[in-house]
């Protein structure tokens, strides 16, 4: 031991456990307890006032501390066989704690710079985390409890907070912030989970729950105060979410199982929600630009839905009750607004509007029922109402101002209007 004030305990219970502990500095406090067989540890202290306690029990552990800089604290415990744990501290007032029950389990942190906090308990078998955090005050936090989980969260920049709760087995888990004060939260319940959060930016939020089995949830987010919301409950969901700007917000909420969601905003201040209750529905929704609104709702099985803006200020709104229905919306331009509502069962619905403040209303009830329409130019109107079977609606729009209104009952009926020109009006009604 080298400088003054320095100290260091070291009790040892069992057979062959092996400690080396360095301290370089002043005030430095080191305890290590092996209580078991062929135990390792190494600490090395330099600089003032750093503290280092580490607690092993078991066979065939092993524990390796590292502090340089001044008032930095480590704390590691460890229960079982064959676990092993390291700590990095670079800087001061860094902050680190691990826990390991079980056998096989494996965490590394690693903290460079000024208060940061790290703290990681695992219980289980062959669980794996590892954490690290470059700059000041960010702060981790890391829970699994079973077999073969894996969490990797790496923060850089000052002020990131990260918290990951994985409950299960062969769980995984990824965090990755760049900058500054950007969260994440992370929680899967169940089995085979994959989740991965990429943050680069200021103020971005990603919160995703997972609970069941091999769901997947993917969060992409590049500026500033972009916000998502994932969660999924059942098995083999998926939910992609990639946000490009700043202030964008996405909300994904999946029930059941094999359903699929992917959102894409580029742009600022676009918000995009979708909602899924059944089994292998689809929903891709891509919003490009600056305050364009999506909201999918999807009820039952196989249903599929994708949302395209193009623009600003466009809305778009799709509600699916039944199987097998379809739905398609590509708005590009301004102020556009659609909704299709469909109930029942292998309904089909395309909208295109292209221009400026178009607005387009499709409802379909029953089966086999079709509508497509088409609005190429500014402030046209198209409306369609469909109950029965095996209807066919087609409206096209070309000009401004122009009026449609289709309403058809029963089985079979089939309606074409065609409009060019500006201010034309026709309504179509059959039974």
């Amino acid at each position: 031991m080298f400088a003054q004030f320095n100290t260091s305990t070291v009790t040892q219970t069992g057979l062959l456990n092996v400690n080396g502990t360095l301290q370089v500095g002043l005030m430095n406090n080191s305890d290590v307890d092996q209580t078991g067989n062929l135990n390792l540890n190494g600490t090395l202290q330099l600089g003032d006032h750093n503290d280092s306690d580490t607690d092993q029990m078991g066979n065939l552990n092993l524990a390796g501390t590292a502090q340089l800089g001044n008032r930095n604290e480590a704390t590691t415990f460890q229960v079982g066989n064959l676990n092993a744990s390291g700590t990095l501290q670079v800087g001061n007032r860094n902050d680190a704690t691990t826990w390991q029950w079980g056998n096989r389990n494996l965490s590394t942190t690693s903290q460079i710079g000024n208060r940061n906090g790290s703290f990681v308990w695992q219980e289980g078998n062959r669980n794996e985390s590892d954490v690290d955090q470059t700059g000041n005050r960010n702060d981790s936090y890391v829970d699994q409890w079973g077999n073969r989980n894996s969490s990797d969260v790496d923060q850089d920049g000052n002020r990131n907070a990260s918290e990951v709760e994985q409950w299960g087995n062969r769980n995984t888990s990824i965090v990755d912030q760049d900058g500054n004060r950007n969260d994440a939260d992370l929680f899967q319940l169940g089995n085979r989970n994959f989740s991965e959060v990429y943050q680069d930016g200021n103020n971005n939020l990603a919160t995703t729950d997972q609970i069941g089995n091999r769901n997947y949830s993917g969060v992409v987010q590049f500026g500033n105060r972009n916000e998502s919301d994932v969660d999924q409950n059942g098995n083999r969901n998926g939910s992609l979410v990639i946000q490009d700007g700043n202030r964008n917000d996405a909300d994904t909420d999946q029930m059941g199982n094999r359903n699929s969601s992917s959102i894409l905003q580029v742009g600022n201040r676009n918000d995009a929600r979708t909602n899924q209750v059944g089994n292998d529905n689809i929903s891709i929704v891509e919003q490009i630009g600056n305050r364009n609104e999506s909201d999918v709702d999807q009820y039952g099985n196989r249903n599929w839905a994708g949302t395209g803006q193009y623009g600003n200020r466009n809305e778009s709104t799709t509600f699916q009750l039944g199987d097998d229905n379809y739905a398609l919306t590509i708005q590009d331009g301004n102020d556009n607004v659609s909704y299709t509502g469909q109930v029942g069962f292998f309904n089909g619905s395309d909208v295109y509007q292209v221009g400026n403040s178009n607005f387009n209303a499709v409802g379909q009830i029953g089966l086999g029922n079709y509508s497509l329409v088409e609005q190429y130019g500014n402030s046209n109107i198209s409306l369609v109402g469909q109950a029965g079977i095996g209807h066919y609606s087609h409206n096209l729009q070309v000009g401004n101002g122009n009026f449609s209104l289709v309403g058809q009952l029963g089985v079979g009926n089939w309606s074409d209007v065609h409009q060019f020109g500006n201010g034309n009006v026709d309504v179509t009604l059959q039974n």
